[in-house]
């Protein structure tokens, strides 16, 4: 039987089934606009975004970056 092995393409953002780009995106209109109203225009979960918006924060705190 054959293995199969996923890896992540480099397109992918932190927050799963977004890109990069649309997480870029999405952050800058989120401080425009409330979660909820940018998740009805794209049509996302408001909690999809949300976990966008953190993802990055997340990440450094994970890797024990704390700044400074």
């Amino acid at each position: 039987m054959q293995k199969v092995y996923t890896v992540p393409a480099p397109w992918e953002g932190r927050s799963r089934g977004l890109t990069q780009e649309f997480e870029a995106c999405a952050r800058t209109r989120m401080r425009a606009m409330p979660v909820s109203q940018a998740g009805e225009i794209w049509g996302e979960t408001e909690r999809k975004l949300w976990r966008a918006l953190f993802a990055p924060g997340d990440a450094a705190w994970a890797g024990g970056s704390r700044g400074g």
